[in-house]
């Protein structure tokens, strides 16, 4: 071969590995590095149930929503071809998990450290929150069960709590079947009852708080339209906002280690007409009792009469001693 011959062979050579490179960088590309996976029988079957999305590492998955939505009864996998499912995220077009709705059993894999609508929430175990807004508008969920491996969530009876039973989470708002009203037992292990827990729970009709609630979160009971009949315990110190709004409450006896109400706690409370206030509680939001009824009264002691009155909150209701 001369040399001129020789040189073009070369070029041509080059030339190919060149080409061959790019064709290959482009193939690797658009399979990305999770291509193996997706193939997998274990993957094609949760992946036609769920959207699922992998972390930037690898590491985990999240789902983020059911494509099925008139599925009643859902188990979340421990892990999809090993890879543990860590989140269950609400949608980024909705942030109360909507496509869930249909659900009345709920099965939690034992990996799931975070159910909420924050993507970055890396979950409790790494300071995260406990989750926020979960399936807080579901009517047709009876049972949520989570596995007992779980190292963050638990749950008993179908109600959804942290690991410890002291965070009351979630209660299903169709725990109890084929009845119209019912009593709520919250367990002494209960320090907290997680916003929006019972929201919009249109059975239950009466409320016991175990001996250990300290703080109800915000919209706790919002939208419990039957429900009339509360019972405090002596060591709450914090209602939320709007926790009890639009109930059907007609009396309340807040238990004297109260120490603050949120924004609108007791709002549109339509038979609402009274009301003991201790002298502990120093702090008050806005609009507590809005839009009750117009016989409403404040009660508290004598000696805690003329704080109440200088609450800008409560000047314009009616007020009385028990003396």
């Amino acid at each position: 071969m001369n040399k001129k011959g020789f040189i073009v062979t070369v070029i041509l050579f080059s030339t190919l590995i060149v080409v061959l490179s790019i064709l290959v960088g482009i193939k690797l590309a658009n399979s990305g590095p999770d291509d193996s996976k997706k193939k997998s029988d274990e993957y094609i079957k949760y992946s036609e149930m769920f959207q699922l999305e992998l972390s930037s590492d690898e590491s985990y998955y999240s789902i983020l929503r059911l494509y099925d939505t008139s599925l009643s009864s859902v188990e979340v996998p421990d892990t999809i071809d090993n890879i543990p499912v860590k989140k269950l995220l609400s949608h980024k077009d909705s942030n109360n998990f909507a496509s869930w709705n249909s659900c009345v059993t709920i099965r939690i894999g034992k990996n799931v450290e975070y159910i909420g609508s924050d993507p970055n929430n890396e979950g409790v175990l790494n300071g995260g929150s406990l989750g926020d807004n979960f399936l807080s508008s579901l009517s047709k969920a009876a049972a949520i069960i989570v596995d007992e491996e779980n190292p963050v969530y638990s749950s008993k009876d179908g109600v959804l709590y942290n690991k410890d039973f002291t965070v009351l989470i979630k209660y299903p708002n169709n725990k109890v079947d084929s009845t119209e009203s019912f009593n709520v037992i919250i367990p002494n292990t209960v320090k907290t009852i997680y916003h929006k827990a019972f929201y919009y729970n249109t059975k239950i009709t009466k409320v016991v708080f175990g001996s250990n609630v300290e703080e109800i979160g915000n919209l706790v009971f919002a939208g419990c339209e039957k429900l009339t009949t509360i019972t405090f315990n002596n060591k709450l110190k914090s209602i939320g906002q709007s926790a009890f709004k639009d109930c059907d409450l007609t009396s309340i006896t807040l238990p004297e280690s109260v120490e603050s109400l949120g924004d609108l706690a007791f709002a549109y409370n339509d038979n609402l007409d009274y009301c003991y206030i201790g002298e502990n509680c120093k702090s008050f939001g806005k609009d507590i009792f809005a839009d009750v009824s117009d016989n409403f009264t404040i009660v508290t002691t004598s000696s805690n009469l003329p704080n109440l009155e200088e609450v800008e909150t409560l000047k314009y209701y009616k007020k009385r001693s028990l003396d």
